[in-house]
């Protein structure tokens, strides 16, 4: 961030994981609110369409091949709740491999297996989208964070170039201008404080805006 804004240009913060936007911004010594203004975007769709778009981006990443390289890192004594095996898509496919690696089990007890472990990382990836956006709304609610919703439901409810005009029209379009607003407002309202790499103040245009995505 510090070598984006000396080349005054303006750094963008998109967040999956909203736990990593609210460290970043509400750290301890408090210097990211020192240092930054922010505005934050939450580009959001209803639940009812996400869960739709969640199967179909888990059926894609199947057919692409992730039971595969979920495989190569399959370890009977593995512990999921530590590192990259904590991960949606990891935990879910044990008791297939388990059974894929037996001799005991036969195709048909491993296809059940694997259709549950994929229906399970789904649900997991469902679950996590709740998670994500209950942590938005403590942002909102509980922190006083001024959170711009942009609701996205209808770009995920058409296809092709209607989506792509859709996505226009109501997220693109108003997003921009929520942004260009705040660099008016800030514009006039105050100086403009960066940091420089020895740390020092300097003045320039400095803005922080993060995205802070629902998914």
């Amino acid at each position: 961030m510090k070598s984006i804004v000396g080349r005054g240009k303006l750094p963008i913060i998109v967040g999956g994981s909203n736990s990593f936007i609210e460290a970043l911004v509400d750290d301890q010594n408090h210097e990211f609110r020192s240092c930054y203004d922010v505005c934050f975007l939450w580009v959001d769709v209803a639940m009812h369409v996400l869960h739709g778009f969640v199967s179909d981006r888990v059926d894609r990443m199947v057919a692409a091949g992730m039971v595969e390289e979920v495989g190569k890192m399959y370890d009977p004594n593995s512990d999921y709740s530590k590192g990259i095996r904590r991960a949606i898509g990891v935990p879910e496919f044990d008791a297939y491999f388990r059974a894929k690696y037996s001799s005991s089990s036969d195709a048909k007890t491993r296809a059940k297996l694997l259709e549950l472990a994929i229906n399970e990382t789904k649900m997991n990836t469902c679950k996590l989208a709740y998670r994500q956006l209950e942590k938005i709304r403590r942002l909102r609610n509980d922190k006083g964070w001024k959170i711009h919703r942009l609701d996205a439901t209808p770009v995920f409810e058409k296809r092709g170039r209607e989506a792509n005009e859709s996505w226009a029209e109501i997220v693109a379009g108003p997003g921009s201008a929520i942004v260009n607003q705040f660099l008016f407002n800030i514009n006039h309202s105050r100086s403009f404080v960066a940091v420089a790499d020895d740390g020092r103040r300097v003045t320039k245009r400095a803005v922080e805006m993060v995205v802070a995505a629902a998914l």
